[in-house]
């Protein structure tokens, strides 16, 4: 007891910085700003997926474990196919979403809704989403047109491949298309894909202006192996090893 007493009381800070797992790892400046309480009804409970099936096979590797996530419900359409008039919607905050690696964004409107949050969206900012030719196109990081209305060379992410559905491409962080071409008048639209792929889209489809946050995503250090587990991440099998106990006859 007397031991103890005589130990060195040490902030929380200072002993992150003597871990040596973590060390070299940078620590990235908080890029969201959280509301608390959150919106309870667009979040639902996750099931782990990892393990073996109903009749013992292993049927998904490399998962397990990890901590518990709620799935946010993201509204990837924005502009209702119906909906002839412009949405204004006002952002309220900028959160992190644990199964995906950009930014989620609450907005407000007619309802509260999760949409993904583009670089450079601040809270209070104003964004507007519509289907309808608009008088002007406001270029203005959030908002979203139909292709044929963005100009060329403009950054877009969230792209619908059909109309209505809700943008099904260029989801991850910091990722983003460039409009390259225009044919018959905006009918068919030319995208150039993060993988420099073209990819021709119907003109009616919309897509979101600008690039997505968390742009440093792709240079996350994750600094020791415990840190892949508690993202539900088991390790490779080390096949060097299993060969050698195949050559010893193990």
């Amino acid at each position: 007891m007397n031991l103890l007493r005589r130990m060195p009381t040490v902030s929380l800070p200072a002993l992150t910085r003597l871990f040596p797992t973590r060390r070299l790892a940078p620590t990235p400046v908080a890029s969201f700003h959280a509301s608390f309480p959150r919106e309870q009804k667009l979040m639902v409970g996750l099931r782990k997926k990892g393990g073996r099936g109903r009749y013992g096979h292993k049927t998904v590797g490399r998962q397990g474990g990890g901590h518990k996530q709620k799935y946010r419900i993201i509204d990837f359409k924005r502009a209702p196919v119906q909906s002839e008039s412009s949405l204004a919607e006002k952002v309220l905050s900028i959160e992190y979403d644990p199964c995906r690696s950009a930014r989620i964004a609450m907005v407000a409107g007619k309802a509260r809704k999760y949409i993904l949050a583009p670089h450079g969206m601040e809270v209070g900012q104003l964004v507007t989403a519509m289907r309808s030719k608009p008088e002007k196109v406001a270029l203005q990081t959030g908002n979203v047109y139909q292709l044929r209305y963005i100009p060329l060379g403009q950054a877009v992410h969230n792209i619908e491949l059909r109309v209505g559905k809700g943008g099904q491409i260029v989801r991850s962080a910091g990722t983003f298309a460039i409009v390259q071409q225009k044919i018959s008048g905006g009918d068919r639209v030319v995208l150039k894909l993060p993988s420099g792929q073209l990819k021709e889209v119907r003109g009616d489809c919309v897509a979101t202006l600008g690039r997505l946050s968390n742009v440093d995503h792709r240079n996350r250090v994750l600094g020791k192996a415990g840190r892949s587990r508690w993202l539900g991440i088991r390790p490779k099998p080390n096949k060097q090893k299993k060969l050698r106990k195949k050559k010893e006859g193990v």
